[in-house]
């Protein structure tokens, strides 16, 4: 079961025509996946792309263009440890950069597509954290 789905029209990458795309992104059991479908009524073409992890960036801002950029906040640390770990491996990065994350001002850990700001959220939470989303200003 997807998130959000945002659905719009294209020119068709086929016949040139208009045609419909969906684009969607969901999280569970800290898994983060993505799809676009797209439907040309004019050619027939039919193309179906999905995966696991974050979207293209094309899709990712047409998920943001949509639904607005969501901020995870982390006001609180509880273990710096911990998190420190959920965001290496969530984000893919080395300890340094995890810290320098944590110890943002503004304290915003992160800011990107609504699903991937309840994504982190519940990573930060099965750790013990109490980490907040908001849509960003």
């Amino acid at each position: 079961m997807f998130g959000d789905e945002f659905k719009t029209t294209i020119e068709c990458p086929c016949c040139g025509k208009i045609c419909s795309i969906a684009i969607g992104q969901t999280s569970h059991n800290g898994i983060l996946a993505w799809y676009e479908s797209i439907i040309c009524h004019n050619c027939g073409l039919r193309s179906e792309s999905d995966d696991i992890g974050f979207p293209p960036e094309k899709i990712r801002l047409q998920l943001i263009d949509f639904e607005g950029l969501w901020n995870v906040r982390l006001d609180n640390i509880k273990s710096q440890m911990e998190t420190i770990k959920v965001i290496r491996k969530a984000f893919s990065i080395d300890t340094k950069e995890a810290l320098r994350i944590i110890r943002n001002e503004s304290k915003v850990i992160y800011s990107g597509t609504r699903e991937e700001a309840i994504w982190l959220m519940s990573l930060l939470k099965h750790v013990g954290e109490t980490p907040l989303i908001q849509i960003a200003k």
